[in-house]
């Protein structure tokens, strides 16, 4: 009896460490994602599918956790736009008679549009 109280005892011991390591080792992996998702300017032109530069077009970012930044702009006269993201989250291009885009950023600090029209 001693024998088998001994073994469980150990065996919890055992149990008890490995889950302690397995759930350090989550928590790792988690602090590394939040340490490589920096807040970064994304800058870039937004134009129709004949090269025309469009005004007005509403940049989001899009909430995907708790810790993304809600963040939006929209283009200048020039097609031109800035936004300040997480260099993990994803933006929503839209405007009213083209189809909406969603474009994940995965670090790059430029990029550009090209919106298409709607089909009637």
């Amino acid at each position: 009896m001693k024998r088998i109280l001994s073994f469980l005892l150990i065996l919890t011991v055992c149990l008890a460490a490995s889950s302690s390591n397995t759930i350090s080792a989550i928590n790792s992996k988690q602090d590394q994602k939040k340490e490589k998702a920096k807040i970064i300017l994304v800058s870039g032109i937004v134009t129709d599918e004949q090269g025309n530069r469009l005004k007005g077009v509403i940049i989001m970012s899009v909430i995907e956790s708790e810790t993304d930044i809600p963040f939006g702009t929209e283009s200048g006269d020039n097609g031109k736009y800035n936004i300040r993201v997480k260099s993990d989250q994803t933006l929503i291009f839209s405007l009213n008679s083209y189809e909406s885009q969603k474009i994940c950023i995965k670090g790059r600090d430029e990029i550009d549009i090209v919106m298409k029209k709607l089909k009637n």
